[in-house]
């Protein structure tokens, strides 16, 4: 696996088991959210297909009892 950051985004490269590409990335990242991408590539990174996108938010902790 290989990893990059550019401008808040980080993207995580490889390849899977079975000899696809694969790409996970966080954009979109702000002090309290985040979108999550995973993508894969059959035909060496000329076309990827959205296996995944998660939006996620931090959580506020909640205040002890």
């Amino acid at each position: 696996m290989e990893s990059e950051s550019a401008v808040g985004d980080i993207r995580i490269t490889g390849l899977d088991m079975d000899g696809s590409h694969l790409e996970w990335a966080f954009t979109d990242v702000t002090a309290d959210s985040f979108t999550w991408t995973g993508r894969t590539s059959t035909d060496g990174v000329s076309h990827w297909r959205v296996e995944q996108r998660m939006q996620g938010r931090r959580r506020i902790p909640e205040p002890d009892a």
